[in-house]
């Protein structure tokens, strides 16, 4: 799997992002890329994937869930 996440900030998660296969080019929290990492990490079904990474209104376990269906 290859995560582009968008620019990075210098900012605390707020735990919500955008997450898909092809989004606008936008920003990213640090800590936000850390929590889809470890939750993609967690699901290993998820797998030969190019996902796309920004912040949003989506939680991330949402996020993730929603690519494993």
């Amino acid at each position: 799997m290859i995560l582009r996440p968008g620019t990075l900030l210098s900012e605390e998660a707020n735990g919500q992002v955008a997450l898909s296969r092809a989004l606008p080019y936008g920003s990213v929290r640090r800590g936000n890329v850390a929590a889809v990492l470890a939750a993609l990490i967690a699901r290993p079904e998820i797998r030969q994937e190019i996902l796309e990474l920004t912040d949003g209104e989506t939680p991330v376990a949402d996020a993730v869930a929603a690519l494993a269906r």
